[in-house]
């Protein structure tokens, strides 16, 4: 996976901190912590990738992976494959743990998940199969945790895309405490809310253009509680938003939808009422769109200090 030139590095996943510095993966090549006049603090050489998600303690949650060569010494796969992993990395770069996903998985009785692909295709002689393509870890904020009252503050939700699949764990005692396959597809970004609900950027992904086969890319809120999710934006007329990969979504704390088109290179707001609020369009010339992987809306008194001078 050595990129072939710079223009073959992909940053996917991203961060800014109070004191201006940034943190940011190389998709699959490390995660790298620039100061904000762009000096190189700390550097992660793993293969990091997706999303950082900053917990209570200051350490960050990264999905990681590891490529295994031979046969898995847990599951019935015999051919080198990519196996994804939490990461817990500290304030200053360092691996504090790495837990595996597959290995989680088996070990809480979630087997025909894990195996869903099938046995036959699991087993097949195929180089770099991966088996759960994990998208986004975040952390259970303890201010609203007791909004939850199967989770505790502390608990990670994942989102392993080709299972279609959501999981609350506790990375502590490295148990699974909800599961939930579908009705999403591909989905990314799940994010805890304070109502009690789970927040996600279904993708619907179809393999279309426009997703015309199964009606485009919309928001949920999912109740751990209950059966059905709620559709909060999408799914209509004049709400058409689709990309077959990646997206990203930011309940803002006016009630209002940020979302991230990647394949689009599209950047919206909407309000309650489903109306766009501003949109930009990441342009690269007049037939072409550069892709967008992420956009965060920070409050105006996030950072610490309004000095951006450099010297």
């Amino acid at each position: 996976m050595r990129p072939r030139s710079n223009w073959h590095v992909d940053i996917h996943g991203a961060m800014a901190l109070p004191d201006g510095s940034v943190i940011f993966n190389f998709d699959y090549r490390g995660t790298v912590k620039l100061d904000r006049c762009g000096k190189v603090l700390w550097r992660v050489r793993s293969m990091t990738h997706h999303s950082i998600d900053r917990s209570q303690d200051g350490s960050f949650w990264i999905p990681g992976r590891r490529y295994i060569e031979g046969g898995s010494r847990y599951l019935p796969i015999r051919v080198a494959h990519l196996e994804d992993t939490i990461l817990k990395v500290s304030p200053e770069g360092k691996i504090l743990r790495e837990i595996s996903i597959p290995e989680l998985m088996l070990n809480n009785g979630q087997a025909a998940a894990l195996l869903a692909y099938g046995i036959n295709q699991i087993t097949a002689p195929q180089d770099g199969l991966e088996l759960v393509h994990v998208n986004d870890i975040e952390e259970l904020d303890p201010g609203i945790a007791d909004r939850f009252p199967r989770f505790e503050a502390g608990d990670l939700v994942l989102s392993l895309r080709d299972l279609n699949l959501l999981m609350v764990v506790d990375p502590d005692s490295e148990t699974v405490k909800w599961r939930r396959i579908g009705p999403w597809v591909r989905q990314h970004d799940p994010d805890f809310q304070a109502d009690g609900t789970i927040s996600l950027f279904n993708n619907n992904s179809d393999n279309t253009a426009d997703g015309r086969v199964l009606g485009g890319s919309n928001i949920l809120k999912i109740d751990p509680e209950a059966e059905n999710p709620t559709i909060l934006y999408g799914g209509k007329p004049d709400q058409n938003i689709y990309t077959n990969t990646r997206g990203n979504h930011q309940i803002l704390w006016n009630g209002n939808i940020l979302m991230t088109q990647f394949e689009a290179g599209r950047v919206v707001e909407v309000n309650q009422a489903g109306e766009i609020v501003w949109e930009f369009i990441n342009r690269y010339d007049a037939t072409r769109v550069a892709e967008i992987s992420q956009a965060i809306r920070y409050p105006a008194d996030y950072f610490d200090d309004q000095n951006w001078t450099c010297g």
